[in-house]
């Protein structure tokens, strides 16, 4: 039995890092799929946001270590996927929003040499 839970929880904490990765990646590559979680993510408060997330990762974590017949690799790994779909709207959107300093001093370059 401990050794049962000991598994899920790793699987579940497995689960939640590929569900999150995804995510990511998908935002990485779809521009229409960003602009649908900072929608998403303006409408609905931070707070809110977080409180479904921490009700679904707990209650995704009872149902798959209590109901699910799969066993126990695949019930940690799939309820883990489920609840990293919450996790990652909780963040919302991370590819961009920290702006690339060589990038500025870049610009700015170019800005003082069109004033010229």
């Amino acid at each position: 039995m401990i050794l049962d839970l000991l598994m899920y929880i790793c699987c579940y904490l497995s689960g939640l890092f590929f569900g999150v990765m995804i995510f990511t990646i998908i935002e990485n590559a779809s521009k229409g799929f960003r602009q649908f979680v900072r929608k998403l993510c303006q409408k609905i408060p931070f707070l809110y946001r977080r409180i479904i997330m921490w009700v679904m990762l707990l209650l995704m974590g009872f149902i798959g270590f209590q109901y699910l017949p799969w066993g126990i690799t695949l019930n940690g790994l799939s309820c883990g996927l489920i609840g990293g779909i919450f996790m990652y709207f909780k963040a919302g959107v991370t590819m961009g929003n920290n702006p690339d300093p060589y990038n500025q001093q870049h610009k700015k370059k170019m800005k003082q040499l069109k004033k010229k």
